[in-house]
Formats: C-alpha cells, structure tokens, sequence
C-alpha cells in the first residue's frame, strides 16, 4: 500500500468524515483519543514532515513557501509554529514556548514525524516560527 500525503484524523468515526478523505486521496485514520491523535497520523503518512491542522483550519496564501523555506533550513528532526489567530494569552502562550520549550504537538505545527512518537515533546525543543498564518473557523456566538 502507498502510504498518503494526506491524512485525516477522525476522532467521532463518522462516515461523512471518511468519505471527504477518499474523496480527497487522504488517508482516514480512526482514533480513540484525542492525544494520540499526530501520532496516529505520523505512523501513516508518506512524509517526514508532518503539517498539523485542526478541523476547519485554513492555510493563508504562502503557507507552502512558508513550509520550504522552513525545510531548506532544517538540519534535522525539529519544529515549526505557524501563526494563529488569536487574542493576547494565546501570544503569551507562543512566547513563553520560545523560552521554555513546547510541551507538545498542536494544530499549526510543521513536525518532523520523529518528536510526534511519545506523548510529549524533549524539554528542549523549542518551536521555530513558521512563517505562515492559520485562520481557523469562528464558532458562533453561544448567548442565550
């Protein structure tokens, strides 16, 4: 079996998901929980480098530039944050990571399959910024 360049990541089993896969050419990988989710998705995929995206999310224009250029400069197995929208504890967030290291895997993250292995990053991994924005989908506003 050819392994994909794509793959979709299916947390629910719904057969709506499977079919948007196949009909894509993406590989649909069933999981039971959501932790081991990149994993799952590394041990399928035809690539070292893995783009992480959540449901929804949606690559800004000079995303792939923004991924070979990040590749040309990798040396070995690291990686890569893109930007996401988002208020100002989410950009605490990203900062602190650069100091302290990230603790794990996220939707927007460019990943060499080889750090996506255990249920955590080493301790001195610390994200690279990608220079390339998410925007991922508004939820609607819940007021009752």
């Amino acid at each position: 079996m050819r392994r994909p360049d794509a793959v979709v990541l299916d947390l629910n089993a719904a057969s709506e998901i499977a079919a948007v896969a196949d009909g894509v050419g993406a590989a649909h990988v069933r999981i039971a929980e959501r932790r081991s989710a990149w994993a799952a998705g590394a041990a399928v995929a035809r690539r070292d480098w893995l783009f992480c995206l959540a449901a929804g999310d949606v690559p800004q224009e000079g995303w792939i530039g923004a991924i070979e250029a990040f590749l040309a400069g990798a040396s070995g197995p690291g990686l890569g944050r893109a930007r996401r929208g988002g208020a100002l504890p989410a950009r605490a967030a990203v900062l602190w990571e650069r100091l302290a290291g990230a603790p794990q895997v996220r939707a927007g993250d460019l990943v060499h399959r080889a750090l996506v292995r255990g249920p955590r990053l080493p301790r001195s991994l610390r994200p690279a910024r990608l220079d390339a924005r998410i925007s991922a989908p508004r939820r609607p506003n819940r007021k009752q």
